[in-house]
């Protein structure tokens, strides 16, 4: 907390350290006085590099990602390195119980998280062999109009991706020249100062560009619940509705293809209720840390009995 006012209220924080003895609490709770918490959940979106690699395919036994190595090499200091690319250690690792120091709380965490990299194995094996049916004509006669709003959103929103591609380099390179000046001036710029310049950035480009912005990836295109039906309906054929996914927003296609039951949880949040209160947390606990109701955990309870 020193940290974070030292500018705005001109805090010595270097003096606090010393004076509250935070080294040796580091050292005690975080096993050095330079290192940070290491949880399951800290470690969960933790950073880690791998090998510069791309996707490849989906292993039809298993649902995994298959990916091949690019083999790109660079020299530094007389020594050939491997380029390297941004990940995280969930996503690495297969099993989350390996990322686990062995508390109740990341037991219950890498259950849920072993339960959804599973899920995620089930739908790409799932994926792997449905082949795109037929559309049927009398369903393409009966949701026409839909398929005609589809049709030129898509048209308006393939128009706009250009420009939104300018927009995104531009916003790149102004990030580049501030990490330079930050560089040059021996200043510190943290995540957050980036993240905020380059979507100020990003914001200008747009204008510049005359891109139509609509959600997180520049998409213009919003599906409407009769829209939605046809998709359901098969009347849009595979290759324009992967076509039609890419420029919506993830948040729209979940909310659409959700139940609308505003009572409805999902299995996967179920089991980690069930998890929890068999490891012996009261209702009022799995409900503030679930955001589910206690009279639905109770009901939940008394399923599991």
């Amino acid at each position: 907390m020193v940290i974070i006012d030292a500018q705005k209220h001109k805090l010595d924080y270097t003096r606090s350290e010393e004076e509250n003895g935070i080294k040796a609490l580091k050292a005690r709770y975080q096993g050095g006085p330079n290192r940070g918490a290491s949880t399951l959940i800290s470690k969960a979106s933790s950073e880690k590099r791998v090998d510069e690699r791309k996707y490849s395919k989906v292993n039809p036994e298993t649902g995994e990602k298959v990916w091949v190595e690019s083999g790109r090499t660079y020299e530094k200091n007389g020594k050939v390195h491997k380029y390297q690319t941004k990940s995280t250690w969930m996503a690495e690792e297969k099993d989350a119980r390996n990322l686990s120091s062995g508390t109740p709380q990341e037991e219950i965490y890498a259950d849920y998280a072993n339960f959804m990299k599973s899920l995620a194995n089930k739908a790409r094996k799932e994926a792997y062999f449905i082949k795109p049916e037929k559309i049927d004509s009398s369903k393409k006669q009966l949701y026409s109009e839909e398929i005609d709003t589809l049709e030129k959103k898509l048209g308006e929103a393939l128009k706009n991706a250009p420009k939104e591609r300018s927009a995104q380099l531009y916003s790149a390179s102004i990030v580049q020249q501030k990490k330079r000046k930050y560089k040059e001036e021996g200043k510190e710029y943290t995540k957050d100062d980036i993240s905020k310049e380059a979507q100020r950035a990003l914001t200008s480009g747009r204008i510049m560009y005359n891109a139509k912005m609509s959600g997180e990836k520049g998409s213009s295109i919003k599906i409407t619940d009769k829209e939605w039906k046809a998709i359901e309906a098969g009347a849009i054929s595979s290759n324009k509705l992967k076509q039609i996914i890419r420029y919506t927003d993830d948040d729209i296609i979940k909310k659409l293809s959700m139940p609308h039951d505003p009572n409805y949880i999902s299995d996967s949040k179920k089991n980690v209720i069930k998890a929890m209160l068999d490891r012996g947390y009261t209702l009022k606990e799995v409900s503030d840390q679930t955001g589910v109701s206690v009279s639905t955990i109770s009901n939940i309870s008394k399923d599991n009995r």
